[in-house]
């Protein structure tokens, strides 16, 4: 899954013989299987979910044709639920390959998303920064433009400096179509030369700044905190 889909986190929902109880189970076993992709589906915009069933299944002792069978059906049984989530079904050979049974992808998969994020190029403040913005924005990619001290280069920084960061922003938007600019800074940016309360007012500067280069996109600001939790500070829609 995370070599072919191209995803992080995988929210895992187990069931013994999950194929038996989508297309054979009862319905309040079948909506307690609803519930938990409902909740992967709301909190982390998961936006594709696999039906798969293996041989030997201890929970499910079916033929491989039986169990065939089933994934078809249960796979149909998500697809009706109409939550626009791309719906795969997998079978697990006895040598535990993949074999690919069915994917709705063609007729309905949500395209791949890009973001953007202007941040410190703090290797720790990476992960979390696009980890976060993932789930919150349901994003597939990051592009990051880092600079030492994001919030005071854009207020402060050398023209050059400034035309080089915009050069980025916009090969960014015309290469990806990102749904999202996330500006950040974090609690100890530059060697916590500043304070938080400093630095987050000039995210909320940066933000309004970056807001009139016309990049038709929304501005997010966000301030990283000392757990490296992520708090946004700002937004404004995209403009024109």
């Amino acid at each position: 899954m995370h070599l072919n889909l191209h995803v992080n986190h995988v929210d895992l929902i187990t069931e013994p013989g999950p194929d038996k109880v989508l297309s054979q189970g009862t319905p309040a076993q079948i909506a307690e299987i609803k519930r938990s992709v409902l909740v992967s589906h709301t909190a982390h915009h998961s936006r594709i979910v696999i039906l798969a069933g293996h041989h030997g299944c201890a929970g499910n002792p079916v033929t491989e044709a039986e169990h065939r069978a089933q994934i078809a059906q249960g796979t149909q049984v998500i697809a009706n639920w109409g939550l626009g989530m791309r719906v795969i079904g997998l079978w697990i050979t006895p040598d535990w390959g993949i074999e690919l049974l069915s994917d709705t992808g063609a007729q309905g998969y949500v395209p791949e998303h890009f973001a953007m994020a202007i941040s410190c190029i703090d290797g720790r403040a990476k992960r979390p920064l696009t980890d976060w913005m993932r789930q919150h924005y349901g994003v597939h990619y990051v592009d990051l433009i880092t600079e030492p001290e994001p919030d005071t280069t854009l207020l402060r920084g050398a023209p050059w400096l400034i035309e080089h960061i915009q050069q980025k922003l916009r090969y960014a938007i015309e290469a990806h179509h990102p749904i999202v600019l996330v500006i950040a800074a974090h609690y100890d940016c530059g060697g916590n030369t500043l304070s938080a309360a400093v630095h987050q007012d000039q995210v909320r500067q940066g933000v309004k700044l970056v807001a009139t280069w016309d990049l038709h996109i929304p501005i997010v600001g966000v301030w990283l905190d000392d757990q490296w939790q992520s708090h946004i500070l700002c937004e404004i829609p995209a403009q024109g």
